[in-house]
């Protein structure tokens, strides 16, 4: 998916600074009043920096209405008209806003070739808000397993079944295609580490810091870098984290979900010359 932040560096969306809107005001000022030398306490230099500060603003408020029209940036009902208009994909009742992007997304690859892996996922992923994942993989030529996920509700056999019947579909699935639904098997983690803090006195506050950078869900089959353990142990206040588990990358097999299950934490005082 493109980033936002690539997003923002677009030509349509960028803005001029006060200082250059200002510089071309006073270019304006300066032809249409002969010799003039702007000082600040000039009525024409006041008017000019007040307009100069209202095309600033108007020209922000231009950028966030057209980011409103950009896919990546629509939120609420800017983005059910552009996927219903655009895509003709509709948001499914309780669906958030980032799954139904994902699936406005993945609609482009709904029917452009039957059968393909990532028709699959859009098609199992439609079925119902409650999925908020899917993942189509081949273990054999001719054979399909897409498994499914929901990170907060439990999937139910009626629910398999229908996702059946809509990657079953004669549009959807060739007759060469022999295609298994299944649900993701949660692979669970315990986030143990000894976290030495700069004060003692900030571990609640580091302990819910940690937690919540824990808190994103994973998609099907996606690994937890060991690297990242690191970096999300590494909050506000904390001097020195070691994990004990996991000591390496997490990784899953097929049809798996990492789920992190609980944390163990132990906080100490760091003892570290200059703490």
């Amino acid at each position: 998916m493109l980033s936002t932040s690539q997003l923002a560096n677009a030509d349509v969306l960028q803005v001029k600074t006060f200082e250059a809107i200002l510089a071309k005001l006073l270019t304006i000022v300066d032809g249409l009043v002969p010799d003039y030398q702007p000082l600040e306490s000039d009525p024409y230099m006041l008017l000019t920096e007040a307009y100069s500060w209202r095309e600033l603003h108007l020209r922000k408020e231009f950028n966030n209405k057209l980011k409103s029209l950009l896919l990546h940036f629509a939120k609420g009902n800017n983005l059910d008209l552009i996927g219903n208009d655009r895509y003709n994909v509709e948001r499914l009742d309780g669906e958030k806003d980032e799954p139904y992007l994902d699936r406005i997304l993945a609609s482009l690859d709904g029917y452009s070739t039957a059968g393909s892996l990532e028709s699959y996922e859009y098609h199992a992923r439609s079925v119902s808000a409650i999925i908020d994942d899917a993942k189509a993989v081949s273990p054999e030529k001719g054979v399909i397993d897409v498994y499914i996920a929901s990170y907060d509700n439990d999937i139910t056999d009626e629910l398999v079944n229908q996702v059946i019947n809509a990657v079953s579909a004669k549009k959807v699935r060739p007759i060469t295609d022999e295609v298994h639904v299944k649900i993701a098997t949660p692979k669970l983690v315990t986030i143990d580490a000894a976290i030495e803090l700069e004060d003692i006195n900030t571990q609640e506050a580091a302990q819910s810091e940690i937690e919540n950078n824990f808190a994103g869900t994973f998609k099907i089959h996606q690994a937890l870098p060991f690297s990242d353990v690191m970096t999300k142990l590494k909050v506000t206040g904390v001097y020195d984290a070691l994990p004990t588990a996991p000591t390496q990358t997490v990784k899953c097999e097929t049809g798996e979900r990492i789920v992190i299950e609980a944390f163990n934490l132990s906080f100490t005082q760091a003892e570290s010359e200059g703490v």
